[in-house]
């Protein structure tokens, strides 16, 4: 689109073969080819009205990150909500050729940041194919170490590198690494909600029984008459479990247009995209089916026995045993009021872990932190940028790292303590965050030992390493036993300089883990302000400008780290407060 800007998230490079294994619908382009040549992007039909309008796509071009032409080759039909893989753009993967360069695309077997999908030949069982990952993994990534550093693994790569299949349609409900393309949701949920319906519904069954039993002196009379004139017990069983199943069925209509009547409000409320397709899956229609008459067997049948089992002649004598059937009720009470103070406690458990959510001491200040994103021409500019930035007094601290807290973590092997004349790796994964300076003042996090990295320590962006206290608690280490000890990380070897205070960097649904800090700047994509928290919107609109003088065929885009700390939890919140509304 003609000398207008855009910041697309949902951009991913893709090789030739995706839509054989994917079943997205190309409406342009040939499927086979479309990513088959560097510099191609396929878009889908959303994309292609908003950069296109009217026009025909295909042929045009697209320029992706102000530095390359892409050609579109293919426009595919909306990805639906629901799908595991949803984008806007796909551009062709040789196109990395040019960006990246074809040795480290293509050879680099410790290159693992993209996602590998693996369609399998029919009758082919997925545990072939998971017996040969050991020895494909010992052989590649055993090469890899004898390339770089000249001798063998110690051990064998397969015990410290887990690659492993994983079922696509397992991936949303039962996954959480890493590098997932988004958000997931959560098996655990599933099985809660499952269990307090199941719980509602116990006790609605609970109180059509009392409702049932307390009506039964009414219907005495009737019952008696019926069998003085020649019905059986089976008949009378028959018509009440008969009246309880019509009740259940008229309740189950009732609930379906609830339900579509509701769905709209609570997609809204919690952001999903649910639909309820009954002719789409008949297998849903037969559930139905199945719940409403166990539903209304369940809740009659002790109503139909005890009903069907008065005796016309103490009936008509105005006798009963009513004795017995207030005993059976306080059961059913007692029963009602234990599942209803079960829910209570439950609700009073999920709030006290929303409070913890929100009071737990994270190991680093999330307030009044600005985060802007970074590329290459603002890396070349980085000093001159910060200190345009800091001329502003609301603005109290400027770094820049590769991850900030809220991202996820790099895991690595790549630590070896060089004690002696061989290092010795180590036995542990071990956390990379590549920072720059001020990193640690930025997000005030407590430093327990030794220093920080510092400018007028020249070696500090070269051979100087940070320590959680994780990672030093692994290596057996004491805080002040850690600093000036010797390390070896990929190709950097140096010294501990600092020890930090272990921190939840990624989430509070994960365990600290160990976290090694190192200065970079080439690999600065997100920049990070901490300000006074004194009229922001004045010391939004000077970022901007400033912005807008280094980058200014970019967007300006910010967010505040609280409120995506925040927005990690939210689920969590929601799902709280419709647990509770359940409750009650």
């Amino acid at each position: 689109m003609d000398d207008k800007t855009f910041v697309e998230k949902q951009f991913f490079w893709a090789e030739a073969n995706v839509f054989h294994i994917f079943s997205f619908l190309l409406l342009k382009g040939n499927p086979a080819t479309a990513l088959k040549e560097p510099n191609s992007v396929v878009l889908t039909e959303e994309m292609a009205e908003k950069y296109f309008g009217s026009q025909d796509p295909i042929g045009q071009t697209i320029t992706h990150e102000n530095e390359r032409e892409l050609k579109v080759t293919g426009v595919v039909k909306n990805i639906p909500e629901n799908s595991h893989f949803k984008f806007d753009f796909l551009g062709s993967f040789g196109t990395l050729n040019d960006i990246i360069g074809t040795k480290l695309l293509t050879s680099n077997w410790g290159r693992n940041n993209y996602l590998t999908y693996v369609l399998l030949r029919k009758g082919i069982s997925p545990d072939v194919l998971r017996e040969k990952i050991p020895g494909f993994l010992d052989r590649h990534i055993g090469q890899l170490v004898v390339n770089s550093t000249g001798h063998p693994p110690s051990r064998p790569p397969s015990e410290g590198t887990l690659l492993y299949l994983q079922k696509l349609t397992d991936i949303h409900l039962h996954s959480h690494l890493t590098t997932e393309l988004e958000q997931n949701g959560d098996i655990t949920n599933v099985y809660l909600f499952t269990t307090i319906a199941l719980f509602i519904l116990l006790i609605a069954c609970i109180n059509f029984m009392n409702l049932a039993t307390a009506r039964s002196a009414k219907r005495a009379r009737e019952i008696g008459l019926r069998k003085v004139l020649g019905a059986y017990r089976k008949q009378l069983i028959q018509q009440f479990l008969g009246e309880s199943i019509y009740i259940s069925l008229m309740a189950m209509f009732l609930a379906i247009v609830f339900v579509e009547v509701a769905l709209p409000y609570y997609n809204d409320f919690t952001g999903k995209s649910l639909s309820l397709a009954y002719w789409d899956n008949p297998l849903i229609i037969v559930g139905l089916i199945l719940i409403t008459f166990l539903v209304g067997l369940l809740s009659g049948s002790y109503p139909a026995f005890m009903l069907s089992s008065f005796r016309p002649v103490s009936v008509l004598k105005g006798e009963d045993r009513s004795s017995k059937r207030s005993t059976f009720r306080t059961v059913l009470v007692v029963g009602q009021f234990t599942i209803s103070i079960a829910l209570i406690i439950s609700m009073g458990v999920v709030y006290h872990q929303m409070q913890y959510f929100r009071s737990k001491k994270l190991g680093f200040n999330k307030d009044q932190v600005v985060v802007l994103p970074s590329s290459a021409q603002m890396r070349d500019n980085m000093e001159s940028f910060k200190n345009r930035l800091m001329q502003n007094s609301n603005i109290l601290q400027v770094t820049h790292s590769r991850l900030i807290p809220s991202d996820k973590l790099l895991n690595s092997w790549g630590g070896r303590i060089v004690d002696g004349e061989e290092p010795q790796p180590l036995n542990f994964r071990l956390a990379v965050v590549e920072v720059g300076y001020d990193f640690f003042d930025t997000y005030q996090m407590n430093l327990v030992a030794g220093r920080t990295f510092a400018k007028q320590y020249s070696t500090d962006d070269s051979a100087a390493f940070v320590l959680s206290q994780a990672a030093i608690q692994q290596l057996r280490w004491s805080q002040n036993e850690a600093i000036d000890k010797p390390l070896l990380y990929g190709n950097r070897r140096g010294r501990v300089i600092g020890v930090v205070e272990d921190m939840h960097f990624e989430s509070l649904h994960n365990k600290i883990v160990p976290i090694i800090f190192l200065i970079s700047e080439s690999t600065s994509y997100k920049i990070s302000l901490r300000i006074s928290g004194h009229d922001i919107p004045a010391t939004l609109a000077f970022l901007k400008n400033i912005w807008n003088e280094y980058r200014p065929d970019y967007p300006f885009e910010y967010r505040f780290l609280d409120e995506e700390i925040q927005a990690r939890y939210e689920s969590e919140q929601k799902l709280g407060q419709i647990f509770g509304i359940f409750s009650m």
